[in-house]
């Protein structure tokens, strides 16, 4: 899937892949995933799905990321999130956003403690709530005016 064309999921056009590896010295510590989009797109899937039912038209990335079990609670989560926001080459994002589970406490309290906020209260038709931040350089999107679900 890596080397696959850059294609439209769930009505927004991918712009990019970018995956790392973080590092403590030597050591693996965790994974951070993030897929680029031309906007930020609410998809309503399912037997009686809507399809694209809300759309955010801005640059967007989506990310996932995960951390050694044996050193969770330690920070990296964090730590990984604040590296990707500020990569040179996700400049042109204006709003990154993951899908948590509900019942993933420590990843949300880590997208939380990330500056991240939930785009709407309710977890979407596949059991996800989704959380929302702007990179801290851009203003129009940071003022809030993309937080529709709230």
């Amino acid at each position: 899937m890596a080397d696959a064309p850059l294609d439209e999921f769930r009505g927004a056009r991918e712009t990019g892949r970018f995956r790392f590896v973080a590092w403590d010295g030597e050591h693996p510590v965790g994974y951070i995933d993030c897929g680029t989009y031309d906007r930020w797109a609410t998809w309503e899937g399912g037997p009686s799905g809507r399809g694209l039912t809300d759309v955010i038209e801005v640059p967007s990335a989506a990310i996932a990321f995960v951390v050694d079990p044996e050193l969770r609670r330690r920070g990296y989560g964090i730590e990984m999130i604040h590296a990707l926001i500020a990569r040179r080459e996700l400049g042109h994002v204006g709003l990154f956003g993951a899908g948590v589970e509900p019942h993933n406490v420590a990843s949300v309290q880590c997208l939380r403690s990330a500056g991240f906020i939930p785009h709407g209260p309710a977890p979407d038709w596949e059991g996800m709530v989704y959380y929302v931040r702007a990179p801290p350089l851009n203003p129009a999107v940071r003022s809030g005016a993309w937080n529709s679900g709230n």
